[in-house]
């Protein structure tokens, strides 16, 4: 945008949720395809790959992925409704791979 002042509105192409996530410098986000929407400037997003064939072949995104790394919002989108887990350390949860929307990396 050429100003400062102004108004965006943002819609998914599937109905479903939209989640606001915010960034940290060290904690990128991998996100599943469609899953990304938007983001500040401040955020860098490219093509990343799975880190393990299993990981590719399981995870219902492909063997190529979206990264988001660095400091600032990112809007992800879903079809359907979105939930948040932060897991502890040891804490597993299972997840269809056809509903995973982003995860770190």
């Amino acid at each position: 945008a050429s100003r400062s002042d102004g108004e965006v509105v943002l819609g998914a192409t599937d109905v479903g949720d939209i989640e606001l996530v915010r960034l940290q410098p060290h904690a990128p986000l991998l996100l599943s395809k469609g899953a990304f929407l938007a983001a500040d400037e401040a955020v860098q997003v490219s093509t990343s790959t799975q880190r393990t064939v299993g990981g590719a072949l399981f995870s219902g995104s492909g063997l190529f992925v979206l990264r988001a790394s660095g400091q600032g919002t990112l809007a992800l989108a879903a079809h359907g409704a979105i939930m948040s887990y932060t897991l502890e350390p040891g804490e597993v949860r299972a997840v269809d791979n056809g509903h995973l929307v982003g995860w770190t990396e």
